[in-house]
C-alpha cells in the first residue's frame, strides 16, 4: 500500500507570518473581504487560484511560492472588475508542494487571505485531493474530492473513507467506505448517519493495478444540538391543585428532532435541588400543563425541560412576595436607617402578613430567627417603597449583614444581603474634655439645641420632625413654662468638662430672651456622669443654678424646666451622630454650620433621642466657667 501526503513547510509558515505582520487593519477599512477561495486545474507545471476581494483596493492578485523556498515570492496581479477573479500560476515544477494566498493593497498596506497549499502532478504518481466538506449538519455532510491523475495506471476503484481516526484507511473498523464510480475528475458523496458534535476525518482512496493510494486527510465537525428553552407562562387555582402552564422551545430548528422531556419543580426554598419534580404527561416542544398540590410546599416554582444535550431550568416563580433592601442606607455608630421595596406580592397576590429587616454580625445571611424588626404598617402592605424606623442598639465599629424580609401565607422571602459597618464611637473620636484639646476641629467640646430663636432665622431652628416624641413633649412644656415667665425660650447648650478626679461632667446652659429685642438671659445646670465599659454614660450628680426667671415660676413650671436637665439622671445614654452627614472640617475654629446634628440617646428608650442642631463648639469657643465638682 502506498500513501501520498503533502504539507506546508515551517519556512512557508514563517514567510506567511512575516507577510501578515505588514498588514494594518486600521488603515484598510476600504476592503471588507479578502478570500483565497480554492485551487483548481492543478497540472504538472501550472494551477489556477480562485480569489474573492470585496471592497475598493489599488491592487489585487495572488502571491505563491515553493514551500521549500518561502522567501521567493511570485506575484500575479489580477484585473479589476467583479469581486471574484482567477489567477494562473505558471512555471511550476512537477511533484512539488506550493502555497498561495490572495492579497489586496489598500493605502499602502496589504491585506491577505488564507494560505492554501497544493501539489503539482508527478509522473507515475496518482494525485488525489480531498476538497471542501459542505453542508455539514448534525448527522450529515457532503464531501467533495478530485482525482487529478492516476499516475498512468488504470483506476480500478475510487471513493471516500471517513471516520474518527485522524488517518482513516479501508481496513480500519472505525472508518466507513463510500465508493464513487468514475475515473479522473471530481467526485462527490453525501454522508448520512453521522453522530452530532463529533470530529471526523476523510480521505480519498484510489486503487489501481499499482496499489492503493490515499489523499491527505481533511477534517470536519458535525453540528451540536442544543438544550431546549423553557419558561413559565401562567397559573390557575383549581381547588386543592395549582395548574402551572409552561412552554418549551428550541434554539435551532434541528433541535426539534430530539426527544424532549419536561415538567415542573416546586419547593419551599430557593434551591432547585431541594425541590420536588413533576413530569408532564406529554413530551416535545410547545405548551404544556402540570397540576401540583396547592399546599405549603409551593414557595418556589420552576419549569424544566431536557434532551440528550442536558437540562434547562426556567427562571423561578414564587407564590411568596418579593422584596429588595436598598443598599444606600444611613449607618452611624449604633444605628442604621434601612428602607426596603416590596417588588411584588407573588404569583397569587397573597396578602402580606409581615415585613421588616433582620441583621446578624456572624457573616451568614440573617433570618427572622436573628435580630429583626417588624415594619409597623398602618395599612395593608403593597408593592411600594418603605422606610423603617431607626434601628438602635448596634455595636460600634462592627460589620453586619442585613436583609429585608416579607411574609405571606406561603412563607417568608428575603432580599439579597447588604453588608454595612457601623462607625466608631463619636465620643472617642471627637469629644475632648480638657482645655486646649478641643481647640481645633474636628474635635469639639460642646453642641447646642436651637428650638425657637426669635431673633435670627439663620440659627437654623431644629425642625419638629427631627425631634423624638419624648423630646417634643419636654420642649412643649418648657416653652409653656418660659411663656409663664414672660420669656421666649431659645435653646440649650451642652458642654463637656473635666472633673477634679479625672472624670467628666456636662454643663447645660439654658438660654432665653424676655423679648425679641432683649439680650440673652441664661442659667447653667450641671450633670456629672461616669462612662460605662460599653461606652455609654451613667448619671452621678446634678446641680441646678437658679435665676430670677426660674425663681419666679410656679413649682409645676419649675419641674417642667428641671425635666430638661433631669431626664438623663434616669437613663444611661450615649452620644450618637444624627441623621445628616457629620464630617467635620479639618482646620480652623469657626463654628461648623454645615454638618449634621448630634443625638443624646437613652439606652433603654433609644427612640426618645435628643436632637442638637448643626452647631458644634470647641473649647476655645466656650466661656470658662468655674468647676463646681
Amino acid at each position: 500500500m502506498k500513501r501520498f501526503k503533502y504539507g506546508l513547510s515551517l519556512l512557508a509558515l514563517a514567510a506567511c507570518a512575516l507577510f501578515a505582520a505588514a498588514c494594518n487593519d486600521d488603515e484598510t477599512e476600504g476592503v471588507d473581504v479578502v478570500e483565497t477561495t480554492r485551487i483548481k486545474e492543478i497540472g504538472y507545471q501550472s494551477a489556477v487560484c480562485v480569489g474573492y476581494v470585496r471592497g475598493a483596493c489599488s491592487e489585487r492578485g495572488v502571491c505563491y511560492f515553493d514551500a521549500a523556498a518561502p522567501d521567493q515570492l511570485r506575484t500575479v496581479k489580477a484585473p479589476h472588475g467583479g469581486d471574484t477573479f482567477e489567477a494562473a500560476l505558471s512555471d511550476l515544477e512537477t511533484g512539488r508542494d506550493y502555497s498561495c494566498y490572495v492579497y489586496a493593497r489598500v493605502n499602502g498596506q496589504v491585506v491577505k487571505g488564507e494560505t492554501k497549499t497544493f501539489r503539482t502532478l508527478e509522473e507515475g504518481q496518482p494525485y488525489l485531493l480531498a476538497g471542501e466538506v459542505r453542508n455539514v449538519e448534525h448527522t450529515s455532510a457532503t464531501l467533495d474530492g478530485y482525482v487529478f491523475t492516476s499516475g498512468g495506471s488504470e483506476i480500478l476503484e475510487r471513493g471516500f473513507c471517513y471516520g474518527t481516526a485522524d488517518e482513516p484507511t479501508l481496513d480500519d473498523e472505525r472508518c466507513t467506505v463510500v465508493p464513487v464510480e468514475g475515473g479522473l475528475g471530481q467526485m462527490t458523496a453525501d454522508l448520512t448517519g453521522l453522530t452530532d458534535k463529533t470530529d471526523y476525518f476523510v480521505r480519498i482512496y484510489l486503487r489501481s493495478d499499482e496499489g492503493l493510494y490515499y489523499s491527505p486527510a481533511a477534517s470536519f465537525r458535525t453540528r451540536q444540538y442544543n438544550k431546549p428553552v423553557v419558561s413559565i407562562v401562567g397559573f390557575e387555582r383549581r381547588g386543592d391543585k395549582i395548574a402551572v402552564r409552561a412552554v418549551t422551545g428550541v434554539q435551532d430548528a434541528a433541535d426539534e428532532e430530539l426527544e424532549t422531556s419536561r415538567g415542573i419543580c416546586v419547593g419551599n426554598t430557593d434551591s432547585y435541588e431541594q425541590g420536588t419534580e413533576y413530569t408532564a404527561s406529554t413530551a416535545g416542544i410547545g405548551e404544556y400543563e402540570v397540576e401540583i398540590p396547592a399546599d405549603g410546599n409551593v414557595g418556589f416554582i420552576w419549569a424544566w425541560a431536557g434532551n440528550k444535550e442536558g437540562k434547562e431550568i426556567s427562571n423561578v416563580a414564587t407564590s411568596r412576595a418579593s422584596v429588595r433592601l436598598e443598599a444606600d442606607m444611613d449607618v452611624r455608630s449604633r444605628w442604621m436607617a434601612p428602607s426596603f421595596t416590596i417588588e411584588n406580592l407573588g404569583i397569587f397576590d397573597a396578602e402580606i402578613l409581615e415585613a421588616g429587616v433582620c441583621w446578624s454580625e456572624t457573616g451568614a445571611d440573617p433570618t427572622v430567627e436573628n435580630d429583626h424588626k417588624v415594619y409597623e404598617a398602618e395599612d395593608a402592605l403593597v408593592p411600594a417603597a418603605y422606610e423603617m424606623p431607626l434601628f438602635f442598639g448596634l455595636k460600634t465599629a462592627t460589620a453586619y449583614r442585613v436583609r429585608a424580609y416579607v411574609t405571606n401565607q406561603y412563607g417568608t422571602s428575603y432580599s439579597k444581603p447588604v453588608e454595612i459597618t457601623t462607625r466608631g464611637d463619636l465620643y472617642d473620636a471627637h469629644i475632648r474634655v480638657k482645655a486646649g484639646e478641643g481647640a481645633k476641629l474636628p474635635y469639639m467640646n460642646g453642641w447646642q439645641i436651637i428650638l425657637n430663636d426669635v431673633t435670627s432665622a439663620a440659627n437654623a431652628n431644629v425642625p419638629e420632625g427631627l425631634l423624638s416624641p419624648a423630646f417634643r413633649a419636654v420642649y412643649a412644656g418648657w416653652d409653656t413654662a418660659c411663656e409663664a415667665g414672660a420669656s421666649h425660650m431659645n435653646g440649650i447648650i451642652y458642654r463637656v468638662r473635666e472633673t477634679t478626679d479625672g472624670g467628666a461632667y456636662m454643663e447645660i446652659m439654658f438660654y432665653y430672651r424676655t423679648g425679641a429685642a432683649n439680650s440673652l438671659k441664661s442659667f447653667t445646670n450641671k450633670i456629672s456622669y461616669q462612662r460605662n465599659d460599653d461606652g455609654t454614660f451613667r448619671f452621678k450628680d446634678y446641680i441646678r443654678v437658679s435665676n430670677a426667671m426660674y425663681n419666679g415660676l410656679s413649682e409645676e413650671n419649675k419641674a417642667v424646666i428641671d425635666r430638661v436637665f433631669t431626664y438623663f439622671r434616669d437613663h444611661d445614654f450615649y452620644l450618637e451622630w444624627g441623621a445628616r452627614d457629620y464630617e467635620f472640617a479639618q482646620s480652623g475654629t469657626a463654628v461648623d454650620s454645615k454638618n449634621g446634628p448630634i443625638w443624646m440617646v437613652p439606652v433603654d428608650e433609644p427612640d426618645n433621642y435628643w436632637t442638637f442642631t448643626n452647631k458644634h463648639y470647641t473649647q476655645s469657643q466656650l466661656p470658662a466657667v468655674a468647676n463646681p465638682f
